[in-house]
């Protein structure tokens, strides 16, 4: 199991969510999620901007949602989005209803990656770190995917863009091409949908305390 099933939302009203973000209209809607912490904005949100003004020349009508999580200036992620022209529904947390809104997730690499899968939304993963950290954690990292949906799914269900690979034009040619293929974007719900199946049921938690209340009472 995982503790996410506990707390998962079920998947909302997708046109309730794109009335609420005024995003009607739009075709695809598309979620920018950079992640949860000020380092990762720093690293993420301007490249996934950057993809979504190459987006939007394929596709004229896009529309774009950022989440924005708690203790992150919804003002400074408004004002790079102005920045870069990019005219996007800054919200601040509404995680799970502007995922409902969505086509299709430019995700940060971690846990909003397993919730993106579990609410069956196509995506591409996308992470960047410091050189450093980024050569010592190829030496010390075995498993071939850093994406926890992959890692779950024990594939590749959504497209990695690590470190340099992370540039706009990469992440932009892999949202167009998996929005202009029907086939890939129903392959990948499919994919999708075997993380939740993988995942098990609801009340991990609650097996865990009570496997620890049986361990200790033998000793």
């Amino acid at each position: 199991g995982h503790p996410l099933l506990d707390h998962h939302e079920q998947v909302g009203d997708r046109q309730e969510a794109i009335k609420g973000f005024n995003l009607t209209g739009a075709k695809p809607v598309i979620g920018l999620l950079p992640g949860s912490r000020p380092s990762e904005i720093d690293r993420l949100l301007e490249p996934m901007l950057d993809a979504a003004v190459l987006i939007k020349d394929k596709f004229p009508k896009a529309g774009f949602v950022i989440p924005v999580a708690q203790g992150i200036d919804c003002g400074h992620v408004r004002a790079m989005a102005v920045q870069k022209s990019v005219r996007a529904a800054v919200v601040p947390g509404s995680f799970h209803q502007a995922l409902d809104a969505c086509d299709l997730v430019l995700v940060a690499s971690g846990t909003a990656t397993l919730e993106t899968a579990l609410m069956g939304k196509p995506m591409v993963i996308i992470y960047k770190v410091s050189q450093l950290t980024y050569l010592v954690g190829r030496l010390m990292i075995r498993v071939p995917w850093i994406g926890l949906a992959n890692i779950v799914a024990g594939r590749q269900v959504a497209p990695e863009l690590i470190q340099h690979d992370a540039s706009p034009q990469r992440i932009s040619a892999e949202a167009c091409g998996i929005l202009s293929d029907p086939g890939r974007m129903e392959a990948m719900r499919q994919g999708l949908s075997g993380i939740r199946q993988a995942l098990g049921q609801p009340g991990c938690s609650q097996r865990v305390a009570e496997l620890i209340e049986e361990m200790l009472g033998i000793i």
